[in-house]
């Protein structure tokens, strides 16, 4: 699922009624492309009359996701706008001295806590990585941040599934020396855009660890995938499997 400001401003209504008593004030609704966060909660302060304007709530589309991963993200957000509207001159006159108002702290993860209890929706002080492991590249994001690309996994880890990202211009060759420099004897060459190298060059030699769900999605998400198993297949043999991937 893809977020968008008519699914914010209805959630938000929702949760307002039902978790904060009705009491949070009207928000802007704006969708962003951010890699780096599922949402963010902004206000401005009016100097002049010692009031909080400007309630802002952006969801990031970067990532396709199910919507209890949306609520959570949400309702993460509205406890920052709550925040914001009931303490606002204690937080800005005052900034330094409000520990308890920074960020997540004291009054953030009280009112988390209150919420997690009441709706069933863990609200963590940032995305969890069972959260992450359910978000997968949006459509939109795939089309965007480049072509498809070559990637090698393995299960032979023992503390985990180990990705690397194949250079174009890799070689049969350069498969047999990544098994070698990694101890691995069988895997996987899949075709695609996966968000864990997404807009990087990545590195044959230092791969990344994933788990096993990730592993899964990755499998799901490619455009193909061909088994490479070494030293049992010939090197004219994966080859051919990786040649015919298209």
């Amino acid at each position: 699922m893809i977020a968008d400001k008519k699914w914010i401003l209805t959630n938000y209504e929702r949760f307002n009624k039902k978790y904060f008593d009705g009491e949070l004030p009207k928000i802007q609704a704006k969708i962003s492309h951010a890699k780096k966060y599922l949402g963010r909660a902004s206000a401005a302060y009016d100097l002049d009359n010692h009031a909080m304007c400007d309630f802002t709530i952006a969801m990031s589309n970067y990532y396709d996701q199910p919507e209890s991963n949306m609520n959570c993200t949400l309702l993460h957000e509205m406890i920052h706008i709550k925040d914001y509207y009931m303490n606002g001159p204690e937080i800005y006159e005052n900034h330094w001295r409000q520990k308890k108002h920074r960020g997540h702290g004291e009054y953030f993860l009280k009112e988390a806590a209150r919420i997690t209890n009441e709706s069933g929706y863990k609200i963590d002080v940032s995305a969890s990585e069972d959260v992450m492991s359910k978000c997968i590249l949006s459509e939109d994001t795939r089309k965007k941040i480049e072509t498809p690309y070559l990637m090698f996994i393995s299960k032979d880890f023992s503390a985990g599934y180990g990705v690397f990202r194949l250079p174009k211009n890799f070689s049969v060759k350069s498969i047999q020396d990544l098994m070698k420099w990694n101890k691995l004897s069988t895997g996987y060459v899949l075709e695609g855009v996966f968000d864990i190298f997404a807009g990087k060059r990545g590195s044959m030699k230092s791969g990344r660890l994933i788990n096993e769900d990730r592993y899964s999605m990755y499998f799901k998400q490619a455009i193909k995938a061909s088994p490479v198993i070494w030293p049992e297949d010939s090197l004219e043999t994966i080859t051919t499997k990786i040649n015919n991937r298209k």
